[in-house]
Formats: structure tokens, C-alpha cells, sequence
């Protein structure tokens, strides 16, 4: 080990090459065994699955607690309760706020979730800005939304792409895999 940090029990307990990681709480970075790089967990049982991943922060109750992507650089962020806990291989996430990016298994990438439940039920959406409390919160597939504002495009539950939503419940009954290029 080089310049890890590691304060809790079981936190890097599976520490072998890794350096510049930080690990505070119960089983933070956990699972790690290989040349994991500059990550910061802290948190009950946060980064507790990932393997070889470098550059990701979690702060919170078992935030990005499934992330497992291959071997390289995954850069994800989250912070709060759960937050990014079901983001398996994504890379470039950011999940901010209780249960933002939720737990369902996620695997798109470069999605920005911000707020409560912001996100929460994205697998392979990618490339969406999903701002406020329970904004795009049934979103599943879709790719490329902007969404801002409380339960904007609350009802999003497909393949809803390149649509633009501000303001709240802004496009909230959208849904379906044809709901494409709308802006309100």
C-alpha cells in the first residue's frame, strides 16, 4: 500500500497495490484488490464492491455501493444516502442528493443527478442532466434529457430522448419510447 488512508472496520480490507485511497467507515473500498487509485469513500459500506476502479468519491450511507465496472478509470461522484448505490459500470456519473441515482442497476454513463430520488430509476440512460427533487425520477433508457425542476418529466419511464424540460413538473406526463425533441 501507498499513501491509502483507511479508518473503519474491514475499510480496505482487500488493500494489495492500491495508493492515494481514503476509506472511513465499515467496509468502505472493501472489495478492492489490484492497483485501485485516488479514491475517497466515507461512509457506511461505501465503494465497498469496486475492484480496480480509480478516481470516484462517495460520501454517504452506501453510496455507489454496486460500482464494479471493469478495470480503469470510472470518475463517479456521489454524495448522500444511497446516492449512485445500484451505478455498476457507469463512468462519468455524478449523483448528488438522497437516493439520487437510485438503485437501480445503472450502467449509462455521464448522467448529472442532482436532488432527491433525482434520477433514481436510470439503467442505461446516458448522457442526461436530471436537476431537482424527483425529477426524472422514472426515467429508465432515455439519452441526452435536460431536465430542471421539481417532478420534471416525472413520468418518463422509456426511451425518452433529446427532450428539454424547465420548470416544475415541467413535460410531467411524458412517457414512452417515441417522446422525443420536446422542449417546455
Amino acid at each position: 500500500s501507498n499513501n491509502n488512508i483507511a479508518i473503519g472496520h474491514q475499510a480496505l480490507e482487500g488493500e494489495d497495490l492500491s495508493h492515494g485511497n481514503v476509506a472511513i467507515g465499515y467496509q468502505t473500498l472493501q472489495d478492492q484488490n489490484s492497483t485501485v487509485a485516488n479514491n475517497v469513500a466515507i461512509g457506511y459500506q461505501s465503494l465497498d464492491a469496486t475492484d480496480d476502479n480509480d478516481f470516484n468519491v462517495a460520501v454517504g450511507y452506501q453510496t455507489l455501493t454496486a460500482q464494479d465496472a471493469a478495470a480503469g478509470t470510472t470518475a463517479n461522484t456521489a454524495v448522500g444516502y444511497k446516492a449512485g448505490a445500484g451505478l455498476t459500470s457507469a463512468t462519468g456519473t455524478t449523483a448528488v442528493g438522497y437516493l439520487a441515482g437510485g438503485s437501480a442497476t445503472m450502467t449509462g454513463a455521464v448522467n448529472t443527478l442532482i436532488g432527491s430520488t433525482a434520477g433514481a430509476a436510470i439503467t442505461s440512460g446516458a448522457y442526461n442532466t436530471i436537476v431537482g427533487a424527483d425529477a426524472g425520477d422514472a426515467f429508465t433508457t432515455g439519452d441526452k434529457n435536460t431536465v430542471v425542476g421539481y417532478r420534471a418529466m416525472g413520468q418518463a419511464d422509456g426511451e425518452e430522448d433529446d427532450n428539454t424540460a424547465v420548470g416544475e413538473a415541467a413535460l410531467g406526463q411524458l412517457s414512452g419510447d417515441a417522446a422525443e425533441d420536446n422542449v417546455a
